[in-house]
């Protein structure tokens, strides 16, 4: 049905289909999943024929669940490397319960909540009453970075605390997720979180000295001075602002959270989520669409029965209304639904090994080639991606269009071929070089990605690699 409704393929059942009917569809499409739960409880409210039962059922057969997947259809809904199921975004998953597993792939997604809650939830229990009003107060004096403007016996002298009992707050709150919340600043966050990082082991060796000694010359992006007071070889000055600048954020607050004015810090909700089973990590991606909706939606039979029984042609064609608008609601979100679970199971057959792996492994493709595949207009996957989020494995959030950005793999073979230079390329022999990657780039979009990825001009490089010793 979905096909023939959003096919580009000009069929009689496409001409005969109401139009309000394909505009609906649309408009949900383009929802992000926020968006539509807002839309959802609208139309909860202002169709008493529109009703919301508690109970979960499988979005393919409609039969009654304990959880999701369902059992009956995990067939049809796995391909070789994933399962992708529609999933309310409050319901357990079967794939990875809490009883198995500590931290499972819903429990993981955060709700609308703001920054300041999100992270008082974490310290709230590892400090007392008197404690927690100093952490309330501290989360409340946020910026929109994240940062504290305040000095610890600043709050102090305000609260009328003990610095100490403010100072012990302040650590907690800062080891929190995410870490560098309520620093004094961009460095002291940064350093931090490569604080954190050491502690698991992953950290550069020079990253923590740069941040603490030479902060100053990291900011003015002079690697070759940078080099030079760490008296320490280029490529490894090199590799080491390369990991600040990919595994470090210098604005907490929006490290997986979206500005939206002064105040207010929103969690970004992912759309999907794509999970590895714990119990089988070789096995199938586990990959859920979330809908809007924690229960099922359906049309009221208590309200059809009534409505056959009005007698007044006013209040009977008043109530049809209500009733024709619950169907087409009901039918539309179906509808959006598997679209959406049909877009995202073909993306992540072709693009699996870049979930897994990095932006080297990104396979080229375009919104015209999935829509022909899935026979859809291309002005129907445009919807679906766009404003849309996916949480990976690595717990990294990226828009759904991303999957659609054939620079990233070409961005990356730039970094590689700068990377194993033995004297600085010109963009024109960048050029060249990328065609033994099998990309054709013009010297204009060699600059371009090598502004994207903060690498220097040749001449900088030149001039670099002559005055610092190998």
């Amino acid at each position: 049905m979905l096909n023939a409704t959003l096919s580009n393929r000009n069929t009689a059942s496409q001409r005969q289909m109401p139009s309000a009917h394909m505009l609906k569809t649309m408009e949900l499409l383009a929802c992000p999943v926020g968006e539509l739960e807002a839309e959802v409880e609208r139309e909860l409210s202002e169709n008493p024929a529109l009703r919301l039962v508690e109970e979960m059922r499988c979005p393919e057969c409609r039969r009654r669940v304990h959880s999701l997947p369902c059992p009956a259809c995990m067939g049809k809904m796995t391909t070789e490397n994933a399962l992708v199921f529609v999933s309310p975004r409050t319901s357990p998953s079967s794939a990875v319960t809490q009883s198995e597993y500590d931290e499972s792939p819903i429990d993981r997604v955060q709700q609308s909540i703001t920054l300041s809650e999100h992270v008082l939830q974490q310290v709230a229990p590892l400090v007392s009453a008197t404690q927690r009003e100093i952490a309330v107060y501290i989360l409340e004096r946020l910026d929109n970075r994240g940062f504290l403007p305040e000095t610890p016996a600043e709050v102090a002298h305000y609260l009328k605390v003990p610095v100490a009992d403010v100072q012990l707050v302040l650590e907690k709150i800062n080891q929190a997720d995410p870490v560098g919340v309520a620093a004094s600043g961009v460095r002291e966050c940064l350093q931090l979180q490569v604080r954190a990082l050491e502690a698991e082991g992953t950290a550069h060796p020079l990253a923590n000295s740069i941040l603490t000694d030479h902060f100053e010359i990291l900011a003015s992006a002079d690697i070759v001075a940078l080099a030079r007071a760490c008296g320490q070889p280029l490529a490894i000055v090199k590799a080491a602002v390369e990991f600040i600048q990919k595994r470090l954020s210098p604005n907490p607050a929006r490290a997986r959270w979206t500005h939206q004015d002064a105040g207010d810090q929103r969690f970004y909700q992912p759309d999907v989520l794509i999970t590895r089973d714990p119990h089988r990590p070789d096995g199938p991606l586990l990959v859920e669409v979330f809908s809007a909706a924690s229960g099922w939606l359906e049309v009221d039979p208590e309200l059809k029965t009534m409505t056959k029984e009005i007698n007044d042609p006013s209040q009977k064609l008043e109530w049809r209304q209500h009733l024709e608008r619950a169907e087409l609601f009901v039918k539309c979100m179906r509808q959006r639904n598997n679209a959406m679970r049909l877009i995202v199971t073909s993306v992540v057959q072709r693009q699996y090994n870049f979930i897994v792996g990095t932006n080297a492994d990104y396979q080229p493709m375009t919104r015209a080639e999935l829509a022909k595949e899935l026979k859809y207009n291309e002005s129907t996957i445009s919807r679906a991606v766009a404003d849309k989020r996916v949480q990976m494995p690595s717990g990294r959030m990226v828009r759904m269009d991303q999957f659609f950005d054939r620079s990233l793999a070409v961005r990356d073979a730039v970094r590689e071929i700068v990377k194993a230079e033995q004297r600085a390329l010109t963009d024109d022999q960048i050029s060249l070089a990328l065609k033994q990657f099998g990309y054709s780039v013009a010297r204009r979009t060699v600059a371009k990605y090598r502004s994207m990825e903060s690498i220097q001009p040749a001449n900088m490089r030149s001039r670099a690699a002559a005055r610092v010793p190998a």
